[in-house]
């Protein structure tokens, strides 16, 4: 099984590549890795949640999710933020979301309906759920359900204090609602000592930065952020931040090269465009 995954994993990395460059080739290497990766499901259910992952890179995400019901509840931490990712692009994304939130809200009450006598180390462990608890927050945060949003992070955070992208997002959701900015700090900081400066750390950095005043330094984690691949939206904000400290030279041309990339306004926050 273990050998077939990653045969599978490179079949359809290749398919990927041949399928952009419009090669007939793609078909058949697909349909290889499909064979194969049926033959391992037959074998070992664990293997359903690389069978999510092929789906989803061929852009077939009705296939993702129709998989990721078949592994449920059994992989629900491997299989809980990959349903999140197929279900807002599946063709029916809004019953899609709907449908996987009520399958998370389930699982996570499931999970909190174990006795408390119960010591053994498979019911403490599952009882955590943090990928399942993650899934649900960033649920909340996509539909733009804020209030349900920060205290889900909360949730993941009380369990998994080192939990990067929980730290990343409960930032960004104080920033955009302008709330204990102080704490803000100190949550991107914390995210950024423990996975380094990612450029979506700095990002949500900058922006905070900003709504402190601190327009100089954000410009900086925003330009350092662009230079490790952050896109268009960073450079909208860099814009902002060079707008603020006066430079609005460089901050037009910046501003022209974000709409070059394809930065649209309809994808900020209403704080952002005030």
């Amino acid at each position: 099984i273990e050998a077939a995954g990653v045969l599978v994993s490179g079949v359809a990395g290749a398919a990927r590549s041949l399928r952009k460059s419009g090669s007939t080739r793609a078909e058949q290497l697909d349909e290889f890795a499909g064979t194969v990766l049926n033959r391992m499901v037959e074998i070992d259910r664990n293997s359903i949640p690389q069978m999510v992952e092929y789906h989803l890179s061929a852009g077939r995400f009705d296939k993702a999710v129709q998989w990721c019901r078949a592994g449920w509840p059994d992989a629900s931490e491997r299989l809980a933020l990959l349903w999140l990712a197929a279900a807002r692009q599946h063709p029916s994304a809004p019953q899609s979301l709907a449908e996987l939130e009520s399958v998370l809200v389930k699982e996570l009450n499931h999970q909190s309906d174990v006795p408390a006598e119960n010591t053994d180390a498979s019911w403490t462990a599952s009882s955590v759920k943090g990928e399942v608890r993650m899934a649900l927050a960033d649920l909340y945060l996509m539909m733009g359900r804020d209030s349900q949003a920060e205290p889900a992070y909360a949730k993941v955070l009380e369990l998994q204090p080192d939990h990067v992208n929980a730290l990343n997002n409960s930032a960004w959701l104080m920033f955009v609602n302008q709330r204990n900015l102080t704490r803000d700090e100190g949550l991107i900081e914390h995210a950024i000592e423990v996975a380094g400066e990612r450029p979506d750390l700095l990002d949500t950095r900058g922006c905070i930065n900003i709504a402190l005043g601190n327009s100089q330094a954000a410009a900086e984690d925003f330009t350092k952020a662009i230079r490790l691949g952050a896109g268009p939206d960073t450079k909208f904000h860099l814009a902002i931040a060079l707008h603020r400290t006066g430079d609005y030279k460089n901050a037009n041309k910046i501003l022209a090269e974000a709409r070059d990339d394809g930065f649209s306004l309809a994808s900020v926050t209403s704080h952002e465009r005030q």
